[in-house]
């Protein structure tokens, strides 16, 4: 049955049938721009085919890259895979491959200056703009920390403690373009800074510029709920499985594994009128990307990887290096006495000696040379 957002708000229950209220299709367009591309309809770029419950598992990180499993529940069976080289210049950009290891998707982080140029990309109409998901959001905002309090101790006496609001969300976002395999545009995820305890949320456009997703990130517990613009639920992640409850700023974010969280991810069944194509089994991966791509990002903030840090670095210095040693084979080629002029070479004298051995001749038919 439907939910009510205040349920949702007050319940930790699964969200499972949640629509949004008092849906319009104002400002809604279909999802025209949610298809494959002319490499995946050539098999040239796989699909990375999913089931819609997932353990979104981080494997431990390297200092060289770190890599990641989609798994089906319960059996776990690996369905997809994502991985990060930390030797590459975009070392944020995510690969992604299916059950076979075939790479199918990348993502790149990157700006909307960038995608206009490359792509003649432009981001749509904002998530505000449509009538049931600023409803929602305000709702959710209202529930999750504007009528928040906290307890601090005051600076001027630590004896004493004040009551203040809970902070709101960062205005800060990063940007990042989801490709096949060949670099064809598919979509573009904006990802909100993670602050203040709990983590931000994430607005996905279709390669049309069109709105398909946006988030309503938990304040209180390590949960996102995916909807589409007519504020029909998509999907539910929550750390470390569905239901858990367990607060963001309490989950242990093991530096071993990128400090990311194991997410569980449910998304729901389509078919019903309006539904989003991204229910369809082609498109469950999109859902499924961003979710891990938030997953990372979060974890960004609690552990960073090494060698992206130092290989500018290293750069320099073998670039210096190279320089330096250029410039002294080159100053030893400059200290290097020229030859005399003219020619000195040695003359032999035979004079007193012994006369040179006569140059052989070759001999005529019938004569004898002895």
């Amino acid at each position: 049955p439907a939910q009510t957002l205040e349920t949702l708000a007050a319940s930790g229950a699964d969200k499972a049938g949640f629509r949004g209220a008092n849906v319009t299709a104002e400002n809604v367009t279909t999802d025209v721009g949610v298809g494959t591309t002319a490499a995946q309809d050539k098999h040239q770029c796989p699909l990375v085919k999913l089931t819609r419950l997932l353990n979104l598992h981080p494997g431990y990180a390297s200092w060289g890259g770190h890599k990641g499993g989609w798994l089906s529940v319960p059996d776990s069976l690996t369905l997809g895979s994502w991985s990060q080289n930390f030797f590459a210049q975009n070392w944020q950009g995510v690969t992604i491959s299916d059950a076979n290891g075939r790479v199918a998707l990348r993502i790149e982080e990157t700006s909307d200056e960038e995608l206009a140029r490359k792509y003649q990309w432009k981001e749509g109409a904002p998530p505000m703009s449509y009538a049931n998901l600023s409803s929602l959001q305000g709702r959710w905002e209202t529930a999750m920390y504007r009528t928040g309090f906290a307890t601090e101790n005051a600076a001027e006496d630590p004896s004493h403690a004040r009551v203040v609001q809970m902070p709101g969300p960062s205005d800060s976002w990063k940007t990042f373009a989801l490709f096949d395999c060949a670099g064809s545009l598919l979509f573009v995820a904006y990802l909100q800074a993670s602050v203040n305890g709990f983590p931000g949320a994430s607005n996905v456009y279709d390669r049309n510029g069109d709105l398909v997703v946006h988030t309503l990130a938990d304040a209180k517990i390590a949960r996102h709920l995916f909807v589409d613009p007519l504020g029909y639920l998509l999907a539910t992640a929550e750390a470390p499985r569905l239901n858990d409850s367990i607060p963001y700023k309490d989950m242990p974010k093991d530096p071993a594994r990128g400090g990311m969280l194991s997410y569980q991810l449910k998304i729901e069944e389509g078919g019903y009128a309006n539904s989003s194509r991204l229910l369809e089994t082609e498109y469950l991966w999109v859902l499924t990307a961003v979710a891990q791509l938030r997953a990372i990002e979060d974890g960004r903030t609690v552990w960073s990887p090494v060698l992206p840090q130092i290989l500018p670095w290293a750069y320099w210095l073998v670039s210096a290096s190279l320089a330096l040693s250029a410039s002294f084979v080159y100053l030893l080629a400059r200290r290097r006495p020229a030859p005399p002029a003219g020619n000195h070479m040695p003359q032999v004298s035979f004079k007193g000696a012994a006369a040179p051995p006569a140059a052989w001749q070759p001999h005529r038919r019938g004569q004898c040379t002895f």
